[in-house]
């Protein structure tokens, strides 16, 4: 692949015989279509799609929440959603090929400086609606009352998301609502703190709630 210098024709897009224009970040590159192969897969070969599809099925629907998750990290040569498909590929993909999945615990959808949320916990007033709480109190290393916690509900069943973002850390407490397309038993969870002034954030917190 190789970047494009606007010269006397300008930059281009799209497909040139067996040449590709693209765009991406501003920058222009040109690379070629890959030659035909006439060879079926290997296993190896059909795992690695198979993780990728995964990862990125995942990622694509919360691509906004995964870039502001990952706002105080330095990333240039590829977006926030590209380093975590590639994180969950490499560290939360569990099984054998063709049985793998994801194991949520693993994942991470934030990583930054502000303090993580401490003695986080839930308790359910019904299947469809729990309390998510913690402790705050003023100090150096707290974390500001202001910073605001979001929340992201998962049905890895449904395939369906649910954001949470009403509170702050000094309101100790967020309900969650969960809607009538959520169906699963057990739903993922990960919360994260924002600094309201300078959007950095906290590393993500994960839990698993049980509905029944």
């Amino acid at each position: 692949m190789a970047r494009i210098f606007s010269g006397i024709l300008g930059d281009f897009q799209g497909k040139v015989g067996n040449v590709i224009g693209s765009r991406w970040r501003g920058i222009s590159y040109i690379r070629s279509l890959p030659s035909p192969s006439g060879k079926e897969p290997s296993e190896k070969q059909l795992a690695v799609r198979l993780k990728f599809g995964l990862a990125s099925a995942f990622v694509h629907p919360i691509r906004s929440i995964v870039n502001l998750g990952f706002m105080d990290t330095k990333i240039t040569d590829s977006t926030a959603a590209a380093n975590l498909i590639g994180s969950i590929i490499n560290t939360a993909i569990i099984g054998t090929y063709p049985e793998l999945k994801i194991d949520y615990s693993k994942v991470i959808l934030s990583k930054g400086g502000v303090p993580s949320l401490k003695g986080l916990g839930v308790t359910a007033n019904s299947p469809s609606e729990f309390i998510l709480s913690w402790a705050f109190t003023a100090g150096r290393f707290s974390g500001k009352g202001s910073d605001k916690v979001l929340a992201v509900v998962y049905d890895d069943l449904k395939k369906e998301y649910l954001v949470v973002e009403d509170a702050t850390r000094v309101s100790k407490q967020t309900k969650i609502s969960i809607t009538e397309h959520m169906t699963s038993d057990s739903l993922h969870v990960w919360v994260f703190c924002i600094e309201e002034s300078t959007n950095e954030v906290s590393d993500s917190q994960y839990m698993l709630l049980k509905r029944s």
